[in-house]
């Protein structure tokens, strides 16, 4: 049976949700492919195989399955007729826009993985779009030096002329009055009020083809072209006026932001990626790509950055260290886009094969933990995990490293990569780990509803704190490690005292799921982020409700302590 307490529901729904993301195109067409082909091509593990595995279609009776665990490989959008030159996701919708060679737009369901619409009506291949701050908008440039605005809810659109050359890049501005720059070949940049269909200004000072236009995504806004003539102008796009010039090594393809407007990256002729820091105009680091880059990305946690390349591979980074994490397979042709969901639980790539490829970016596909040094070497590789590694931690003094995983267990190592302790109990993927503040105690989550509280010298079980009708997702101590705080899918967070594992409050009051929580470095205030746009403030020492942040137009997705 497929029922059971609130943590199994929840779990059967996310891989349910995945299940349909990928297979959706397939069961859309052929309904009674849900019971042959998805079946059969769905991992040994998930929860969907397992619960209607035996309704399968006789003529798959002898399959036993193709791979044992999820990999980062979601789904395959297929329909255009050529190269894929763009992708961006929607900000407020379940959808995906792409652009292709074959003169359309494609809007896609990620939900379901499928078509939604096709806007024709181009004059020639579609290099670049982008959605509007609001989503209600799609602006897509042209190679004949024309951009289209569509209109989404009637489905009209018009045409901007004033370019005498191709329109490699558009970018919207993220505050109002909204601003849409496009990038020609012509060597200009052109700012439009989308509203009115009117030219603002013009800016001019690149001595060659425009590459590439990005603003900033905070106060004030910046806007950044990068050329062909070596150089990243700075512009404010109020005014039309020119800040600044980055000087590059050589031509420059590409530019983003990080989400925090800090960082710029700029992307070179010569494999290489070079990370700026804007508040001194300096440069800070340089990334090596295995092949040419065509297009790169900003997690929008600032965590990840993503290259698509020449070789159809879409290599991710960890932006702290500024080392290699994994590479993603599956393109047969350079990969021209891509782009983060703007909550990082998808990543989507762009190629010249024609397709659109939906990942995971948060899946570690092999089940390992990797060790690097600062310098970006790569140490031991920490085998032991049987599912992907949803969390790891560092106890305080760095004497100890936690790994917590799909399959229920939690293993400890020392610095140099031996394996100390396999901890188990849970009956469910591990969601979150956290050392106290002297790392006497290591306390961990799950979708099973608990968490379990250990001593990570001797490997042992300490307490069970039960109290959660749903799975737990995050999971933090206090400064001096006497409260421990969980919060769940069920809606509250749970205070404990972690010494003596007893139950201390709960604390109601969203009415979403509870995703994080924070203590404040004294750890006078507790804050809780949910899926109901809100986060809460309250005092831990009695369990009482302070304040209630409202401003979130989308679910909370990360916070951060703070002082007081």
């Amino acid at each position: 049976s497929c029922s059971g307490s609130s943590p199994e529901v929840v779990n059967f729904l996310r891989d349910a949700e995945r299940f349909a993301s990928s297979y959706g195109s397939i069961i859309d067409q052929a309904p009674l492919q849900t019971y042959g082909a998805a079946l059969a091509f769905c991992p040994m593990e998930s929860e969907i195989k397992r619960c209607f595995w035996k309704q399968r279609l006789p003529f798959i009776n002898n399959v036993k399955g193709v791979r044992h665990r999820q990999d980062s490989f979601l789904h395959v959008l297929e329909g255009h007729k050529g190269c894929v030159n763009s992708i961006v996701f929607s900000p407020h919708t379940n959808m995906l826009a792409s652009a292709s060679d074959d003169e359309t737009v494609q809007l896609w369901d990620l939900a379901l993985g499928t078509r939604q619409h096709t806007l024709k009506g181009n004059k020639g291949p579609v290099r670049s779009i982008v959605f509007s701050p609001y989503g209600n908008m799609l602006a897509a440039a042209l190679y004949d030096g024309t951009v289209q605005l569509w209109d989404l809810a009637v489905r009209t659109q018009y045409t901007l002329k004033g370019h005498k050359g191709c329109v490699r890049s558009i970018a919207f501005s993220l505050y109002s009055p909204t601003i849409l720059a496009l990038a020609s070949d012509d060597g200009t940049i052109q700012l439009w009020d989308p509203a009115t269909g009117t030219n603002q200004h013009t800016l001019k000072g690149h001595k060659g083809p425009i590459t590439s236009v990005a603003f900033s995504l905070y106060l004030p806004t910046i806007l950044a072209s990068a050329s062909y003539d070596g150089t990243v102008q700075l512009w404010d796009p109020d005014t039309g006026t020119h800040q600044h010039t980055l000087k590059a090594t050589g031509p420059v393809r590409l530019i983003a932001f990080s989400p925090h407007s800090n960082i710029l990256a700029l992307v070179s002729a010569d494999r290489t990626v070079q990370l700026w820091d804007l508040a001194t105009g300096t440069h800070q680091h340089t990334l090596e790509a295995k092949a040419h880059v065509r297009s790169i990305a900003f997690s929008p946690h600032s965590t990840m950055l993503a290259f698509g390349l020449h070789d159809g591979t879409v290599q991710l980074r960890d932006l702290a260290i500024g080392t290699y994490q994994y590479t993603l397979q599956g393109h047969n042709g350079s990969v021209w886009s891509i782009a983060f969901s703007p909550h990082s639980t998808m990543l989507a790539s762009g190629s010249c094969d024609g397709t659109v490829r939906l990942w995971d970016p948060t899946v570690s596909t092999d089940g390992t933990v990797r060790l690097w040094d600062p310098a970006g070497t790569h140490q031991p590789t920490l085998k032991g995990h049987k599912d992907l590694v949803s969390s790891i931690k560092f106890s305080p003094h760095g004497t100890m490293l936690a790994s917590a995983s799909k399959d229920g267990i939690v293993q400890l190592w020392d610095p140099v990569g031996a394996h100390q302790y396999t901890l188990k109990g849970h009956n469910g993927w591990v969601t979150s780990i956290a050392f106290s503040t002297n790392g006497s105690m290591l306390a961990s989550a799950s979708h099973d509803g608990t968490v379990r509280l250990w001593d990570p010298a001797a490997g042992t079980h300490q307490y069970t704190l039960k109290g959660h009708n749903g799975s737990v997702l995050s999971i933090a101590f206090s400064p001096h490690s006497t409260i421990l705080a969980s919060a769940s899918t069920d809606r509250t967070v749970q205070l404990w005292n972690p010494a003596t594992g007893t139950h201390q409050y709960t604390l109601r009051g969203h009415t979403g799921t509870v995703k994080l929580i924070a203590f404040s470095p004294n750890g006078s205030t507790l804050a809780s982020a949910s899926a109901d746009q809100t986060v809460r403030l309250w005092d831990p020492a009695t369990g009482t409700h302070q304040n209630t942040l409202k401003g979130h137009k989308a679910p909370l997705t990360e916070q951060y302590g703070s002082g007081t």
